[in-house]
């Protein structure tokens, strides 16, 4: 079912990849968030209801069956008893593609009237057969589906994309969210690994104060900078928290926010190509599908705008007057019509009153803002993908310069570590420079999550 194919699209995408993932991974939440998002049930029960709406047509053709009676019991009356009036009647009609119609009534009725001991009859039955049909039926106008049908279809794609867009903006969100709480825990390292290194710095400044060759002011800079990494500690803790809030959101679930674990290497180039391949934009689909079902519904308008032309035919018999004993007899030479009423006409009042006119001037304008709102959101997206490409830019520089500052870095740390095993620098020397190259590889790996949150967004906002 197309329903199901972006799902299995992302689903499939990242179980390459689950095994990368410890504890709750980004494939589960996405598994999760397709299952239990509350939006993509309302935009999946939508579509259904309309899946349904389609297949049964709406009922636009069904036929329509009545059936009614009355009677008039006179004073004192007794079940042995005859009414003074009876009718029954049934009537039948059906629509059919192209705005014509057939429809059936017949009925029957009976009087019955006292006349000094006899009670007398008069009977009479009744047929008639109407037919009508619009004189601009829409394969008079040069189409060969009917614009009922055609709407209908047009209606059920309409929600289908409705759907492919609220899945495929969670998922969007979801991506975000994601690298936003994973950059968030990385920001927490960073945070903690500086305040660990402040507070051996501190204590090692002190040990020196009160061997009487320390250096307040010092003391005083490193707890300065200490407290903006506390400040920094509680923003990234905060920022992690309000990531989780909103993921549980998002997959409309409440899970230990422990099991979001930090990622490994991903090949991101892979993962993309996988994630955005063949899958189509909702969204402009969406826009010209309404152009298309303004065109559906005019062809409607037209057939059922034009003047109509009906056929009615009517026979007639007549039943003689007779007694309630022998009310029978009248049947019994029951034969053909007596005489036959045949009347054609045509119904000019939609031309006569302008409704056709009005309809035009609606379509016109209403399709002008269908076409215009296509172009907007057109140039919205290229703007947006422009938007999405410099800030990706930017973050493919920053991850040049962050690359080559880590393996600078890393080179150094090979160097100071031979140094400490040879007790040539002290362990707060060591410390502080691995620490720093620490600190630069969860930056480069916050950098990289940001140049494939970026990458994903251009991809989402490229033309198909």
């Amino acid at each position: 079912m197309k329903v199901m194919k972006i799902r299995k699209i992302f689903i499939l995408t990242f179980l390459t990849f689950s095994t990368k993932f410890s504890a709750l991974s980004l494939c589960e939440l996405i598994d999760i968030a397709m299952q239990s998002n509350q939006e993509i049930k309302s935009a999946q029960t939508n579509y259904n209801l309309e899946h349904i709406s389609s297949k049964t047509l709406n009922a636009v053709y069904a036929p329509l069956i009545s059936f009614n009676s009355s009677v008039k019991i006179p004073e004192q009356y007794k079940w042995d008893t005859l009414p003074n009036k009876f009718s029954t009647g049934i009537s039948y009609s059906n629509s059919f593609p192209g705005g014509g119609s057939i429809g059936v009534e017949s009925s029957y009725s009976f009087n019955s009237m006292k006349f000094q001991e006899n009670v007398f009859l008069s009977q009479t039955p009744d047929i008639s057969l109407n037919i009508s049909q619009s004189l601009m039926p829409f394969w008079i106008q040069g189409k060969l589906k009917d614009p009922v049908k055609l709407s209908l279809k047009q209606q059920e794609l309409s929600d289908y994309y409705q759907l492919l867009q609220v899945k495929k903006t969670v998922l969007q969100k979801l991506f975000q969210t994601y690298i936003s709480t994973l950059i968030a825990k990385n920001e927490i390292l960073i945070a903690e690994n500086s305040i660990t290194l402040y507070d051996e710095q501190i204590e090692a400044l002190r040990m020196l104060k009160n061997q009487g060759v320390g250096n307040q002011s010092k003391i005083l800079e490193i707890e300065n900078s200490k407290w903006n990494a506390q400040q920094n500690l509680m923003s990234a803790q905060s920022n992690y928290l309000g990531c989780i809030q909103n993921l549980k959101s998002l997959c409309c679930e409440d899970f230990d926010e422990n099991k979001i674990e930090k990622k490994t290497n991903i090949d991101f180039d892979f993962l993309i190509q996988l994630i955005l391949e063949n899958v189509l934009d909702p969204i402009e689909e969406s826009y010209k599908l309404k152009i298309k079902l303004l065109e559906s519904n005019r062809i409607y308008e037209k057939q059922n705008t034009a003047p109509v032309a009906t056929l009615s035919v009517t026979p007639a018999w007549n039943l003689n007057t007779t007694t309630k004993e022998n009310w029978k007899t009248a049947w019994e030479d029951f034969h053909s019509p007596d005489s036959w009423s045949v009347s054609v006409g045509i119904n000019l009042s939609p031309m006569i009153l302008g409704t056709a006119k009005q309809n035009k001037k609606k379509y016109k304008l209403n399709y002008k803002d269908a076409q215009d709102a296509y172009e907007n959101y057109l140039q919205q997206r290229e703007f947006s993908k422009k938007q999405y490409e410099k800030i990706l830019n930017h973050y493919r520089e920053q991850n040049e310069i962050v690359s080559n500052l880590y393996m600078s870095g890393f080179e150094e740390l090979k160097d100071y570590a031979e140094q400490y095993e040879k007790n040539l620098i002290s362990k707060l020397d060591f410390d502080s420079v691995k620490v720093r190259i620490e600190n630069c590889k969860l930056n480069k790996e916050n950098i990289e999550l940001n140049v494939w949150l970026y990458e994903v967004l251009v991809r989402l906002n490229d033309k198909k």
